[in-house]
């Protein structure tokens, strides 16, 4: 390598001129120092512009990639999309942030803002995941309460175990916090409480009230309240149902006893019943049967001394009355629903056995809707009669002539609407006032007139007879039996 020549020079010194240090000006050298500062200056100008607009490429990078997977997220905790593919995207975006980057202070800034954005991005799905994770529990917890839920209803013994499979199903919850585990924990062992609780109030309300009331069972306030309403509930239901099971037996056996007190009835009048038949007869072997016993022994000893000296003709007045009192519409307090006060008054010796035979077997009628529709019909009919009757001069203070009428009235209706029937035609038309079946006419009710006035006329009752109307008995002084004058009552 070649060599550079060298040299020497001797150098006297200066005089010091004013006690100062020699300058370039003394020795004659030219100070560079200012031109390299003002080099070096203007290259970091260069490098501190760079720095900075690379910088500010990488904040507007850095926000665009901030927003775009904010909104990703977003989206996300919706779709279920996976969040760690996201998290490589991310990873990948911010990755080529950082290429073709010259400036030491561009990659700091990238690196910075790379490592906020991906906490606030992990930040983010962390409460994602935790979310998911959360109504993944709701859900899975909510199919798993529900079949235990269900096993207990069928065995409420069972809680004990139910418990325990609450607790062994929490602790797979891993990615809530022990907070949230417990707070699920709680919820469900509640649910599971309040289920066996009421169903044990189902099987035993009173036990269970107590146990409710003792405080037993993991429940709730809200819980507790409504689990003891509920068994407050079934225990009305239980003592209503052991009502209805009593009042339903009731009711069979009064239709069996009201059946075979019938056939019994019209088994008498026709004398083809004993009574060993009515004894023996299983339908009357309940606490109803022992009354119908009764009345039917009665009626065979009526019916008995009727055959031994002469049916004797009902009263037409206490006939008229039962009659209406059994076709009277529902909710009228006159209103009878069995033959009792029909037995009742062939004791007193008011009716004799074949019109009680008549008669009960209307109350057996009145049990089914078409009977009791004309039945209704006919009550209204008889009472526009007996109130017409009863304000016509030549009637008044004779009930039993009008009851009379009326009876005999009730029995060409009843023929009438059989007829009907017979022919397949509606019974309702008897009481249509534009049928020319229509019962209600002036031409019909005045044959029922006739017919008892007739009968009345080949009848009339000697002085001195004691007849017996309204509850009362009256002498018949004599004259014209339809003047009322003419009678006195018998104290």
């Amino acid at each position: 390598m070649p060599r550079l020549p060298t040299r020497s020079a001797d150098i006297q010194p200066g005089a010091i001129s004013g006690g100062r240090r020699a300058g370039p000006e003394d020795t004659g050298v030219v100070d560079l120092q200012p031109a390299v500062r003002a080099v070096q200056g203007a290259a970091e100008g260069v490098l501190q512009g760079r720095e900075e607009d690379e910088s500010r490429k990488v904040l507007v990078q850095q926000a665009e990639i901030r927003a775009k997977y904010a909104k990703r997220l977003d989206e996300a905790a919706t779709s279920g999309e996976e969040l760690g593919k996201i998290r490589e995207e991310l990873d990948a975006d911010l990755s080529r942030v950082s290429e073709n980057l010259q400036t030491r202070k561009g990659l700091e800034t990238a690196q910075m803002h790379a490592a906020n954005t991906g906490a606030v991005f992990d930040n983010q799905a962390n409460n994602i995941a935790v979310t998911r994770a959360r109504l993944e529990a709701r859900v899975e917890g909510s199919k798993f309460i529900s079949n235990l839920s269900a096993q207990l209803v069928r065995n409420p013994a069972a809680l004990s175990s139910a418990l325990q499979d609450v607790d062994a199903f929490v602790g797979t919850l891993s990615r809530l916090s022990p907070e949230q585990q417990n707070v699920f924990k709680q919820e469900w062992r509640q649910e599971l409480n309040a289920t066996a609780a009421i169903r044990l109030g189902q099987i035993d309300p009173e036990g269970t009230k107590t146990r409710l009331q003792n405080g037993e069972f993991d429940l709730s306030a809200e819980q507790r309240a409504v689990a003891l309403g509920k068994t407050e509930q079934e225990i009305r239901a239980q003592a209503a149902e052991r009502e209805r099971v009593k009042l339903e037996a009731r009711r069979e056996e009064a239709e069996k006893v009201d059946s075979a007190r019938g056939e019994m009835l019209d088994g008498i009048i026709k004398g083809k019943v004993r009574w060993a038949d009515i004894r023996d007869n299983p339908a009357f072997a309940g606490p109803q049967g022992a009354n119908a016993k009764k009345e039917l022994f009665l009626m065979m000893e009526a019916r008995n001394k009727e055959m031994a000296s002469g049916e004797k003709r009902s009263n037409p007045v206490v006939e008229r009355n039962l009659w209406m009192a059994i076709h009277a519409p529902e909710g009228d307090p006159r209103k009878i629903y069995s033959a009792t006060p029909i037995f009742e008054a062939v004791q007193r010796g008011d009716i004799n056995t074949a019109t009680a035979n008549q008669l009960n077997a209307m109350v057996a009628n009145q049990k089914d809707e078409n009977n009791r529709t004309i039945g209704s019909h006919m009550n209204g009919l008889m009472a526009v009669v007996g109130r017409s009757l009863s304000q016509d001069p030549r009637y008044i203070g004779q009930p039993g002539i009008v009851a009379e009428i009326q009876m005999d009235y009730q029995d060409r209706v009843t023929k009438r609407v059989a007829a009907l029937r017979a022919e397949k035609k509606d019974p309702m038309e008897a009481f249509n006032p534009a049928s020319k079946d229509f019962v209600g006419s002036r031409e019909f009710i005045q044959g029922s007139i006739d017919r008892v006035k007739g009968n009345a006329a080949t009848t009339l009752p000697r002085a001195g007879a004691v007849l017996e109307f309204g509850g009362k008995k009256w002498e018949f002084k004599g004259g014209d039996p339809a003047v009322q004058s003419n009678y006195k009552e018998v104290k």
